[in-house]
């Protein structure tokens, strides 16, 4: 003999069951919550760092993103709350879903005890249009209406359509929808027979809206009489006409003695509007709902008398379901197919055989793996007859809650802490990407990230302006040299107004004492020799300004963009002999390279003086081709004149073949001094370690270079201790685990 089963003893301990699981969560969400608070704390410091002005601390930190992150908590705690509220239920929520017209307000009439007035059903078409819940009150019977506020009702409501019809920017106030004239429908969309449908219920959202918009603004729950509950949940009175206070209810609580409560006092039945209309957003709300507040959903079809097959839409409205909840729980596991079974005796053609019919096909047409079943159980019962309803839905769904509700609920809450680990690990990524901004604790990461980025930026300027100046320079070292020619000319002017050449009065004096007129021509040639060359004496003097002018230049670069202005008192090509003494000893390559540069100085000998002494061939009485034409007994104003005129004529054509020589080389002196400071430059910066050897030195002066910003030093090494304390403690958070 069977024993019966105690329903409600069973439904006692299956929620006695859950409580241990939301002691779990609650430590979760503990846990979760500290985390995130730690996060905003990396957070916080992230804005004052990236406020500091210090940009290589911003670029460390920048692409640290805790928003999503942040964001994922979020939700995350949104579904660990839903999870909490699922097993702190003092009810088990049997849910009964279905398009309209099928039986479920039947069902849940006789499931519940209720009438009509309550469940609303009718002949006319869909007539529920809101989600109610009915829970057993063995004390008083009343309904609870939950209304939407405008801002729940425009952004779950509303918005959706605009996105799903490509209608453009959504309406952002109630206000803005009523008062505007709805966008047309796409023309890509109207010919599409569902986008059509949706656009019509949105019209009629729009339409109706001076009808249901004052309850918009009720406040939440209002108590009502159950004689009251259809005026709010159905979309038809019971002669068929049009109601819309429902569009503004986003819930109805009923509260009643259920006709089994001896067993059933801790089930509570949800009734779902028909699904399947083209109300968008209802249909995804309710589909939601399934995962969220039901433990056991009831799909409820009406075999057509006379010959019924499964449809497109029972397989549509399957995979919808199916979706809710593919992460979370599949959906044999826990939903029942009931097919309705209407009776001739209750004025109706019997369906039976269609039932049976649509039960054996059941399988095939929802299969989806090989070898499953689609339901838990498929039940043909009359959902009109209240005993049957109770012995061939409600027993057999106890019994199985009785036997899987844990391994069910275990599987659903490790679903979701699924979602928690891998959450728990994008946090872990996001903390490893914080810590490792940072590197190792010591402060003088700061110091040296700080210094980092000013030579990174001195260095990019210092290398561009010797570098300009090199350009610069070689354009010069290809012309004249404006300081020469000036020089030149001066020197060739003075060349012509004092050549030393003797008058007639003073060679014929001269021959007197040296007893031949040659031989005061050839004494005479050296001397012009020498005074020609003596003026030319100093051209060391215009060499070496012209070599001073290119160490000004390069001075200067080293003083503003490689800003040593501050560490060096010296100017111009002083400055180069100073940087000898500042360079630190043991960088031998660039202390080397700066004396150099401070010591070298164009030399005439060694760059004028060959040409020069080449072309003054006229004037060694050896060489000269040109002499006086003397003849014996010739008179000695002849011959005076004579020798006066051969030295004019040896020394103008001197002159003139000089003055030539050296106007070709006039760029030479430009191109040494180019040449000088471009080996200069190619060894200051250009050799091997050169920017190693600069970075060096300028770390052993960035104090005085870069007094000011290392001024915020401390600042910033507290930011980064502060940094890292929080990652740790954000990481130690995040690590935590519930037993």
């Amino acid at each position: 003999m069977q024993l019966k089963i105690d329903k409600k003893t069973q439904i006692a301990w299956i929620i006695e069951t859950r409580k241990p699981l939301v002691d779990e969560i609650e430590q979760e969400q503990h846990n979760l919550r500290k985390t995130a608070l730690a996060m905003r704390a990396i957070e916080n410091l992230q804005q004052q760092i990236m406020q500091s002005g210090e940009a290589s601390l911003s670029e460390r930190v920048k692409n640290i993103q805790f928003s999503p992150v942040q964001e994922a908590v979020q939700v995350q705690l949104e579904v660990l709350e839903k999870l909490k509220a699922r097993f702190s239920r003092n009810t088990l929520n049997i849910g009964v879903i279905g398009r309209a017209r099928q039986g479920k307000s039947r069902l849940l009439q006789s499931l519940s005890g209720l009438s009509s007035s309550e469940i609303p059903d009718g002949e006319l078409g869909a007539c529920t249009g809101v989600r109610s819940t009915v829970t057993h009150n063995p004390d008083d019977s009343y309904a609870e209406v939950y209304f939407y506020t405008e801002d729940e009702f425009l952004r779950t409501v509303l918005v959706p359509y605009y996105s799903e019809l490509e209608l453009g920017s959504a309406p952002t106030s109630v206000d803005q929808f009523a008062s505007s004239i709805l966008p047309p429908l796409p023309q890509q969309l109207v010919n599409q027979v569902t986008a059509g449908a949706k656009y019509g219920h949105l019209k009629k959202y729009r339409e109706q809206i001076r009808e249901y918009r004052p309850l918009l603004r009720v406040p939440s729950p209002q108590k009502i009489a159950l004689s009251e509950v259809r005026n709010y949940v159905a979309q038809q009175t019971e002669d068929g006409q049009d109601i819309y206070n429902h569009r503004a209810v986003r819930e109805v609580k009923i509260y009643c003695p259920f006709p089994y409560a001896e067993d059933v006092e801790q089930v509570a039945f949800i009734d779902m509007p028909g699904l399947g209309d083209t109300g968008m957003g209802d249909e995804e709300r309710l589909i939601k709902a399934l995962g969220e507040d039901i433990d056991v959903a009831l799909l409820v079809r009406k075999p057509v008398t006379g010959g019924d097959l499964w449809s497109d839409f029972d397989t549509d409205l399957y995979d919808k379901a199916q979706h809710a909840l593919q992460d979370l729980l599949p959906l044999h596991q826990w939903a029942f197919l009931v097919l309705n079974h209407t009776r001739a005796e209750s004025g109706r053609s019997d369906n039976l055989k269609n039932c049976r019919d649509l039960e054996s096909k059941l399988n095939t047409t929802f299969m989806v793996v090989p070898g499953r079943k689609a339901f838990v159980e498929s039940i043909i019962v009359d959902c009109s007859d209240p005993e049957e309803v109770n012995q061939s839905i409600l027993e057999p769904i106890l019994s199985y809650l009785l036997d899987n509700i844990n391994k069910l609920d275990r599987q659903y809450a490790a679903a979701c802490m699924d979602g928690l680990a891998q959450l728990r690990r994008a946090i872990a990524d996001e903390l490893q990407k914080a810590q490792d901004a940072f590197g190792p604790t010591s402060a003088s990461i700061v110091d040296f990230t700080m210094f980092q980025d000013r030579f990174e930026q001195v260095w990019t300027h210092l290398t561009n302006g010797l570098e300009s100046l090199v350009a610069e320079q070689r354009k010069k070292s290809a012309i004249q040299n404006p300081v020469f020619v000036e020089y030149f000319n001066k020197r060739f002017e003075i060349c012509k107004n004092d050549s030393g050449i003797p008058t007639i009065a003073r060679i014929r004096e001269r021959r007197n004492r040296e007893g031949a007129y040659m031989n005061v021509y050839n004494t005479a040639l050296h001397e012009i020799r020498t005074r020609l060359t003596y003026h030319f004496i100093n051209l060391d003097d215009a060499l070496k300004l012209s070599m001073n002018e290119v160490k000004d230049a390069v001075a200067q670069v080293f003083l503003e963009q490689g800003k040593l202005a501050s560490i060096s008192s010296a100017r111009g090509h002083a400055f180069f002999q100073e940087m000898t003494e500042l360079i630190q000893p043991d960088l031998r390559h660039l202390r080397h390279v700066f004396y150099v540069f401070a010591k070298y100085e164009l030399s005439y000998r060694g760059f004028f003086q060959q040409r020069i002494r080449a072309r003054l061939e006229l004037l060694v009485p050896d060489r000269t081709p040109i002499r006086p034409n003397i003849q014996p007994n010739m008179s000695d104003d002849v011959a005076a004149t004579e020798v006066h005129n051969a030295l004019k004529k040896v020394y103008a054509d001197t002159l003139n073949a000089l003055y030539q020589e050296l106007a070709k080389y006039l760029t030479e002196p430009s191109g040494a001094a180019f040449a000088i400071m471009e080996e200069f430059v190619d060894q200051a910066i250009r050799a091997e370690n050169a920017q190693t050897d600069w970075s060096r030195f300028y770390r052993k002066e960035q104090e005085r270079i870069w007094a000011t910003d290392f001024g915020k030093l401390l600042m910033l090494a507290r930011l980064q201790q502060e940094w890292l304390a929080c990652v740790e403690k954000a990481q130690q958070e995040n690590a935590r685990r519930v037993r």
